[in-house]
C-alpha cells in the first residue's frame, strides 16, 4: 500500500472522520488501509489494543478511546445488516498500529503516521503554555480545586465534568462537543481546559447545578404523594 495517496495525502488522513466530538477512525475503513483483509483477526488486534489502554489509561479512558457502534451495510443482494464497528480515537489507532502485523509497510506508515500526529498535538499546547503565559491549561482535577477554593462549587473532578455534560458542553463521553472544543486543550490522552475560560465554564456548571436542583424540588413538589400524617409532619418540617 503506497503511503501517500496521488493527491499528497496519507491515506490515514483521507479515512479521518470529523463530527461534533471531535476527529475519529471507524475501525473497517481503517482495517483495509491497514491491509487486513478479515474483520475477526483485525477485531482481535483492536480488542489486544484495548487492553493495553485499560492497563495504562483505565477503563473509563478505554471506553472513550474505543467506542463500540453497529454499522448498517448492504450485502451482494441489496439487503442490509448490522455490523459490528468501532470508533477509534488517534490514541487507539496508535495502540491498534502497534499490536499489528509488524511485516506489514501499512503498519510501519500508520506507527509514524500516528505518533507523529500525537506528538504534533502535545507540541502545539506546550508551544501556548510556554508563550508567555497567555494560553495556558488546567486539568480537571486543578479546575475542581479551583471551583472548590474560590467559587464554593463542592465538586471532584468526575462530578464538574457531569455538570459540563448536563449542560452540553461535554459529550456523553465526557469530551467536548466540536463547537466547544476551542475552550479545550487536545493532549494525547486527554482534554484540558484553557486557563482564561476556566471562570466561565465553573460559573456555568453553578447555574447547571441550580437549575438541575430547582427542577428536581419543583419534581418532588408536584408529586402527587397522599398527604397522611407521616407525610405532612415531613412537608411542615417533622413538626
Amino acid at each position: 500500500m503506497s503511503t501517500i495517496s496521488s493527491a499528497g495525502q496519507s491515506p490515514f488522513d483521507a479515512i479521518r472522520q470529523i463530527d461534533q466530538d471531535g476527529e475519529h477512525w471507524r475501525g473497517r475503513r481503517l482495517m483495509t488501509t491497514l491491509d487486513y483483509v478479515d474483520w475477526r483477526n483485525f477485531q482481535k488486534t483492536i480488542k489486544l489494543a484495548r487492553a493495553a489502554c485499560v492497563v495504562e489509561l483505565g477503563e473509563t479512558a478505554a471506553q472513550n478511546h474505543f467506542v463500540e457502534l453497529n454499522e448498517m451495510v448492504r450485502t451482494g443482494s441489496g439487503a442490509t445488516r448490522s455490523v459490528p464497528d468501532y470508533r477509534l480515537s488517534r490514541m487507539a489507532c496508535y495502540l491498534t498500529a502497534m499490536r499489528g502485523d509488524a511485516n506489514k509497510a501499512a503498519i510501519a506508515a500508520a506507527l509514524i503516521y500516528f505518533a507523529a500526529r500525537t506528538r504534533q498535538a502535545e507540541a502545539a499546547a506546550e508551544r501556548q503554555q510556554e508563550s508567555g503565559g497567555h494560553a495556558t491549561s488546567v486539568n480537571w482535577d486543578q479546575a475542581a480545586a479551583i471551583a472548590r477554593q474560590h467559587y464554593g462549587l463542592m465538586v471532584d473532578a468526575n462530578e464538574f465534568r457531569e455538570l459540563l455534560n448536563k449542560g452540553g458542553i461535554l459529550t456523553n463521553q465526557l469530551r467536548p462537543h466540536r463547537k466547544w472544543e476551542h475552550l479545550f486543550w487536545p493532549l494525547a490522552t486527554r482534554w484540558e481546559i484553557h486557563e482564561i475560560v476556566l471562570p466561565q465554564l465553573i460559573n456555568f456548571a453553578i447555574q447547571i447545578r441550580r437549575e438541575f436542583a430547582l427542577a428536581e424540588r419543583n419534581l418532588q413538589m408536584s408529586l402527587p404523594f397522599p398527604i397522611t400524617g407521616l407525610v405532612r409532619g415531613q412537608l411542615d418540617g417533622g413538626a
